[in-house]
């Protein structure tokens, strides 16, 4: 097989193994007896972790490559498994747990997106990166709910083991990916001259990841307090990837070849519709239709500005890009957080944030 294959295949049992817990660890926390809030300051201090070690990742990676950070990023991985089971109803564990995330995804997701810019074809940019987020969702598309089921019935141990067991498997993806040792050396001036440069692409970045921290953290935590139940979540997480798989796809090959800002603005009309449905009609069948709808419709978005996102790397310092772009989506994530935080009693309200980021983004 080519790299890029094998970065696919590596990040889609990645994805796989992350799916089992993901959308459930503020449900695993809420049901610990963590307040809204105290769940809210976990995703800001992870976010705030993330950025840093990001950096950290990238000195790193001059002296052992990437391969062993996405080795340690696994180890990382295991560790926070065994601290999830463990944990008790303790802030300073919480806290601990939240840097340990942050570090593990900094080491994974720094190399992982290193590896597919280097190794995808700039030409077939829109089509490589339509794969990099249809084959993961392939993957994982039943997951949510098989995970809903094995808590409601086994517990999150259960769950915690076999996310581990499906994170060894990873591993023999990444053997087979050519190891890249990257000169880096840390130059303010470089990443002022990239926002110069791309200050429209930086803000677009901000605006797109408010959408999807709200989509990701905040929407299963507003789910599970409305109907109170574990399966609710995980029919809602698996219905949103059955309307996407093929679209995306498509969309992937279609960037290639049509403008893709049009794509990018129709999909954040679309999404700003969305929301505001999801905002006013929180407990009705309207809402679990517009979980199905946003499978299809934020790959106009996610697919056409993903493929900017590696073609804007592949022309410039490939590393010094993708840690300018973090500095972008730290932001976004930060703010999200620091606004949930503040609106914690009444966390709905969170859900008109990607109404005014997608409104902004359409300016494109």
């Amino acid at each position: 097989m080519k790299n890029i294959h094998w970065v696919y295949l590596l990040h889609s049992i990645k994805g796989l193994a992350g799916s089992f817990i993901g959308i459930f660890i503020p449900i695993y926390f809420l049901k610990l007896g963590f307040s809204v809030q105290q769940i809210f300051i976990f995703w800001l201090i992870y976010s705030i972790s993330l950025f840093f070690c990001s950096f950290l990742a990238a000195f790193l990676s001059k002296i052992i490559g990437f391969k062993p950070l996405v080795v340690l990023a696994m180890v990382v991985q295991f560790l926070v498994l065994y601290l999830l089971r463990i944990l008790t109803f303790n802030q300073t564990s919480l806290i601990i747990l939240s840097f340990c995330v942050g570090f593990q995804a900094a080491f994974y997701w720094l190399p992982i997106n290193y590896l597919f810019a280097t190794h995808s074809n700039q030409k077939q940019m829109g089509d490589n990166s339509g794969k990099l987020i249809a084959i993961p969702k392939i993957f994982r598309l039943p997951v949510p709910l098989i995970s809903s089921f094995i808590i409601v019935y086994f517990g999150f141990n259960i769950l915690f083991l076999i996310s581990a067991i499906v994170y060894l498997i990873a591993l023999y993806p990444l053997s087979r990916i050519p190891d890249i040792r990257v000169e880096f050396g840390f130059n303010p001036k470089t990443y002022f001259d990239l926002y110069a440069k791309y200050r429209r692409y930086f803000w677009a970045e901000f605006l797109e990841n408010i959408r999807e921290e709200v989509e990701g953290i905040i929407l299963p935590i507003v789910i599970f307090l409305t109907i109170k139940s574990v399966i609710s979540v995980g029919i809602i997480s698996t219905l949103a990837p059955i309307g996407s798989i093929i679209f995306t796809y498509l969309v992937g090959k279609l960037s290639d070849k049509q403008n893709k800002t049009t794509l990018m603005r129709l999909g954040a009309i679309t999404m700003v519709f969305i929301w505001l449905v999801r905002y006013f009609f929180p407990n009705s069948i309207v809402f679990y239709t517009a979980s199905v709808i946003v499978g299809f419709l934020e790959a106009l978005v996610l697919i056409p500005f993903t493929s900017i996102i590696y073609t804007n790397a592949k022309k410039e310092n490939t590393l010094e890009f993708l840690l300018f772009r973090e500095s972008s989506v730290g932001m976004a994530r930060i703010f999200v957080y620091i606004i949930a935080i503040i609106l914690a009693l009444n966390i709905n309200l969170t859900f008109l944030l990607p109404v005014a980021s997608m409104a902004l983004f359409m300016f494109y």
